[in-house]
């Protein structure tokens, strides 16, 4: 009977605990914190992940009264190191150190690892077989092929300008490229010719592979005929370009300076030290601000005709005498009437940049003009051009501005010419 009644009891009093505890308020877990929620104690540490972060977890610290992450790791198996949303197994926000070898072997179930050796300074790879340095392969040909970018002459002053687009070529590896020099300058490096594709933008160093396209900028002086020089280094290759603004054509200019009143200083004459200027642009043609336009004009000595007049003005030195002499006289001695010496004649009678006394210049007179060809511009280099010097009654001499050689032909062919004063 006794034992009856303890059993009731025992009954009974799990009965009440039960409801004791159903009647008490159950309170949810709070939520875990997050990277940026607020904390209290400075440098504390915690693993975190929750309601807040499924199939995430966290190991955080307390800075600055916000938890920071240190690690963030998802259900993929990706881990990252201060780097939210990993998307590899080990995702580094930040460099990585690699610790020297502890004495493991490579083998297969250690290929694809890593370790510094520090005896040889090298980051090593395991191949599966043994520990390999990792290295960069030597450059087989870092000179290039020669490039020479286009010099400027007659720019604006203090004027930012770009120089030709250039291809590399002949390198097996990527090289350093630099630029220095006068005027800021810089260059880019392109994937085509028109550097429509950008690989780097205007910089004073860099790197560039084969086949690569490099351009040059600078800023002109701020005085007139002051050449600024840039020094471009593509690996053991270099080019110096230089770009000169419109100088003042007194004093002692350098050829090719353009005087403020538009015509081009060719150089001294041969028959007594005289400077002389040229048109910018040879017969035919006119300078729209940056390069010669129009049809070149091919001119003949005579009027075209075979009927041969002597003029007998010979002289080599003196453009200006055997000009105003040739004009005067009939070119054909068979026509009726009176036929001009064509091209003598385009000189003699041109009003250009303010002036009347432009001449065809003699043949010695075109041999100071070919020698300053690349200074003073905008010559055809593959013609030959007139000279105002007679040679014969049929013929005349001419300067083939290719190579410089004199020679002559007969009066009614066709050439350039340009027109010089004094």
């Amino acid at each position: 009977m006794l034992n009856r009644y303890v059993g009731y009891k025992l009954i009974f009093a799990d009965i009440i605990l039960m409801a004791l505890i159903l009647a008490t308020p159950f309170t949810a877990s709070a939520q875990d914190a997050q990277p940026g929620d607020a904390c209290a104690t400075a440098n504390a540490y915690v693993i975190s992940g929750g309601p807040e972060s499924a199939g995430k977890v966290f190991t955080m610290t307390c800075q600055g009264g916000v938890w920071t992450r240190i690690t963030e790791s998802d259900t993929a198996g990706n881990l990252g190191v201060k780097k939210a949303l990993p998307k590899t197994p080990l995702d580094v926000a930040g460099e990585i150190k690699i610790g020297t070898t502890t004495g493991l072997t490579c083998d297969i179930d250690r290929e694809g690892g890593l370790r510094y050796n520090a005896t040889s300074n090298c980051l090593e790879l395991c191949n599966g077989v043994g520990w390999a340095c990792i290295s960069i392969a030597a450059c087989g040909d870092a000179t290039p092929n020669a490039f020479d970018f286009t010099d400027l002459v007659n720019q604006s002053t203090s004027t930012l300008v770009a120089s030709n687009i250039l291809q590399i070529t002949g390198i097996t590896c990527t090289v350093n490229v630099a630029v220095s020099g006068e005027g800021s300058p810089q260059f880019r490096a392109c994937g085509d010719s028109g550097c429509s594709v950008v690989l780097l933008d205007w910089s004073t160093t860099g790197t560039v592979d084969n086949n690569s396209y490099i351009q040059l900028r600078l800023t002109t002086s701020a005085a007139g005929g002051d050449t600024y020089s840039a020094t471009l280094s593509v690996g053991a290759g270099a080019d110096v370009w230089n770009a000169t603004p419109t100088g003042d054509c007194t004093g002692s200019p350098a050829p090719g300076t353009v005087c403020p009143d538009g015509t081009v200083y060719a150089g001294l004459s041969p028959d007594g030290n005289v400077q002389m200027f040229v048109t910018r642009c040879d017969a035919g043609m006119s300078w729209d601000g940056s390069n010669c336009t129009g049809t070149r004009l091919s001119l003949s000595w005579n009027d075209g005709d075979s009927n041969w007049v002597l003029t007998s003005y010979t002289s080599a030195i003196t453009g200006e005498t055997n000009t105003s002499g040739i004009v005067a006289l009939d070119s054909n001695n068979v026509t009726g009437g009176f036929q001009d010496h064509v091209a003598a004649v385009h000189c003699n009678n041109l009003s250009q940049n303010g002036y009347t006394d432009w001449y065809l210049p003699a043949s010695q007179e075109m041999n100071v003009i070919y020698g300053n060809k690349g200074a003073i511009g905008q010559f055809n280099t593959g013609s030959y051009y007139w000279s105002s010097s007679e040679d014969s009654g049929n013929a005349a001499w001419y300067r083939r501005f290719s190579d410089g050689v004199q020679g002559t032909n007969y009066k009614n062919t066709g050439y350039p010419i340009r027109c010089a004063r004094r």
